[in-house]
């Protein structure tokens, strides 16, 4: 399976310390998916992962855990859909 969403960083502070904020909605109704997670990964092929994201909340939203930032682009991939999906 490729991964075929890139996501830019939330810039944290200089520290450069940063988090990856995702949002999970039905195709087709847009309506938020509660229970969903993600993997961000330094490479587009997703083999490099860096941190886990999830699970999304009632409104489809979650935000990673700060990591130290070593590049400008990462890539997100959903690792486990909510139930029934």
């Amino acid at each position: 399976m490729l991964c075929v969403h890139c996501w830019n960083i939330l810039e944290e502070n200089k520290t450069d310390l940063v988090q990856v904020k995702v949002k999970k909605v039905e195709s087709g109704t847009e309506k938020p998916l509660a229970g969903a997670y993600f993997t961000v990964y330094k490479d587009k092929d997703c083999t490099q992962p860096v941190v886990e994201v999830g699970p999304t909340n009632i409104n489809g939203e979650s935000v990673s855990e700060k990591f130290v930032k070593e590049q400008n682009k990462y890539w997100v991939k959903e690792s486990k859909a909510p139930s029934g999906y």
